[in-house]
């Protein structure tokens, strides 16, 4: 099983707001796929895991995921292909950069919120 990390991780990494990141644990703890266990250290955190249960709907789904963009990008000739990974791999630092970051002031004055 993979390593259990903050539910503020996974909200970032899913591109959602921290009470869609709530809601959608406590499903998941409902359905017995995952836990959240106090973090060993530091007694502010909360770490979430994946069940047994969780790890083997994870270890049926994601060959299934990847068979589906396998096929959806087939057709793609090699050039477009390797022009869409490089745009992703651009695309995902730079996000890694914006959540590395403080949250910045929009026009509208909420922090965080896209515009």
């Amino acid at each position: 099983m993979g390593e259990p990390i903050p539910g503020h991780v996974i909200a970032g990494r899913l591109l959602v707001s921290s009470a869609s990141m709530t809601s959608l644990l406590d499903t998941l703890q409902r359905r017995g796929l995952a836990e959240r266990r106090p973090h060993p250290t530091d007694r502010r955190k909360i770490l979430v895991h994946l069940t047994a249960d969780g790890q083997r709907v994870v270890d049926q789904q994601l060959p299934v995921l990847h068979a589906v963009i396998a096929q959806a990008i087939s057709t793609l000739p090699e050039p477009d292909r390797e022009h869409l990974l490089t745009s992703l791999t651009t695309i995902r630092a730079q996000v890694e950069q914006i959540a590395s970051q403080p949250p910045r002031e929009t026009q509208a004055g909420a922090p965080g919120q896209f515009s």
